[in-house]
């Protein structure tokens, strides 16, 4: 499996973790725990965004993978836009 089919894998995965935090009444630790993993995980896929584009330029649009890697780190800035 090459790396642009991990990629889509690695937000399920961090998805999945934060989501397996969410309870009602969950305690405030556990909700800043999970805020702070969110931003940590969409800073580390913003980075990669931008080292891809910057390493492929216009030819990492012409990968599905890729437009959806895009897609997904761009909704997670701007989930993370919305909680500020």
């Amino acid at each position: 499996m090459s790396t642009l089919h991990v990629v889509p894998l690695k937000y399920q995965t961090n998805k999945f973790a934060l989501l397996y935090l969410i309870s009602y009444g969950q305690s405030e630790e556990a909700f800043y725990f999970q805020n702070l993993a969110d931003s940590i995980f969409t800073g580390f896929f913003t980075l990669e965004l931008i080292f891809k584009l910057y390493a492929m330029g216009k030819e990492y649009f012409k990968t599905g993978w890729n437009i959806l890697d895009f897609s997904l780190v761009i909704l997670g800035l701007i989930g993370m836009d919305m909680m500020i």
